[in-house]
């Protein structure tokens, strides 16, 4: 029983001379960091500091420690987040309707164009390619306007339909053909 006593005792010791040796480290800001950093370095030569300048540049604009971590804990919310929260009545009426929604969902790039297979869909939803079809054209009503288009000229059509001025039906036609 002694044994474990003293050996518990010395983990603590251990543990309280590291959390010291660190704890200045921890409560400096990141301007006086990179100074601390640089003597450390001197006693090890072992040790290497590297940073790049981006980094300072991205993050901190004013230079405040306070900022720096802000914009790290920032959630800034993707197309992806944007799309699936108007993915509900009355554009997507039904429970089908969704689901087949949310498949189209996962097949959307980063710039927002549709690069899925609409017979894959229809097999995993269990639906006619058809229905698909009819459901990918809703997102034509989504913001932002053009999103799950095929293409550069879909798009510029999801967006003219969405365009709240009227537009004359030859001008329309016109532009569909072009």
């Amino acid at each position: 029983m002694a044994q474990t006593l003293s050996t518990s005792v010395a983990q603590k010791q251990n543990l309280n001379l590291s959390l010291k040796m660190w704890l200045p480290m921890l409560q400096t800001s990141l301007q006086d960091l990179e100074k601390h950093l640089k003597n450390v370095s001197y006693e090890n030569p072992f040790l290497e500091i590297k940073k790049p300048k981006e980094f300072y540049n991205n993050f901190m604009p004013q230079g405040t420690s306070g900022e720096f971590i802000e914009s790290l804990a920032l959630y800034s919310e993707s197309l992806n987040d944007k799309i699936s929260e108007q993915i509900s009545p009355p554009n997507f009426p039904t429970p089908n309707s969704q689901k087949v929604a949310f498949e189209i969902l996962c097949d959307i790039n980063e710039e927002g164009y549709f690069e899925g297979d609409i017979e894959k869909i229809a097999n995993t939803c269990n639906v006619y390619k058809e229905y698909v079809e009819s459901i990918r054209q809703r997102f034509s009503r989504l913001e932002p306007a053009g999103v799950a288009a095929i293409d550069l000229s879909e798009s510029f059509l999801f967006q003219l339909d969405a365009c709240d001025k009227e537009i004359d039906d030859e001008l329309y036609n016109f532009i569909k053909k072009s």
